[in-house]
């Protein structure tokens, strides 16, 4: 068994940083809600806070449209696919998401902010 009690959490999951998204195209539907537990500048892991997840919704390949805010910066914009996608019981939910197109300056965000954690 591990003993995790001295292993330090991600800060990421201290933020409590809300991603909103949906399927690419969709109009008029209410967006999906996650919370995102790892970034990186090519993708992002997310804890589902949704009722709706199911396999034929959310499955591999599966084209989404992001949106999510990291604390000091504008809001970000990004498409993205599911790489992997996880029920964990009842409601939970966890999927893995690579960027479609990172551009530079969604990449700059991502680093700076990453940085910043990285410097407390």
């Amino acid at each position: 068994m591990v003993d995790r009690r001295g292993a330090k959490r991600n800060p990421l999951q201290d933020l409590r940083i809300q991603v909103t998204y949906a399927p690419e195209g969709a109009v008029g539907q209410e967006p999906l809600q996650g919370m995102l537990l790892d970034l990186a500048r090519t993708g992002m892991g997310l804890a589902l806070l949704t009722t709706s997840f199911s396999e034929s919704t959310h499955q591999l390949g599966a084209k989404f449209n992001f949106q999510f805010t990291l604390p000091g910066k504008p809001m970000i914009k990004v498409d993205g696919h599911i790489v992997w996608a996880r029920a964990m019981g009842g409601r939970k939910a966890r999927m893995g998401v690579k960027f479609s197109d990172p551009n530079p300056y969604l990449r700059k965000l991502v680093e700076e902010f990453l940085q910043s954690l990285a410097d407390q």
